[in-house]
């Protein structure tokens, strides 16, 4: 069984995209960026520090969504049903 419902995943999953897209949306409105457009190869350059992190945060969290990993401990391993 997953650490965590398939129904959960999916919801976080949604939220971790939305709120990618919508930090990218900001740092394209300050940038002057096009909406649509693909983000420039250096945005991540551009990007302050926190942004940065969160952008890298949330790729990580949808990564491990991906892989069926979210909800398990990085220190032990073990999943809240263990």
């Amino acid at each position: 069984m997953p650490p965590i419902l398939p129904s959960v995943s999916k919801e976080l999953r949604k939220r971790l995209r939305q709120a990618r897209a919508d930090l990218l949306d900001a740092v394209r409105a300050r940038t002057g960026q096009q909406d649509g457009e693909a983000p420039a190869i250096g945005l991540l350059a551009q990007l302050a520090g926190h942004e940065s992190s969160l952008l890298h945060e949330i790729d990580v969290a949808i990564g491990k969504l991906a892989a069926g990993g979210a909800g398990i401990c990085e220190s032990c391993g073990r999943g809240p049903s263990m």
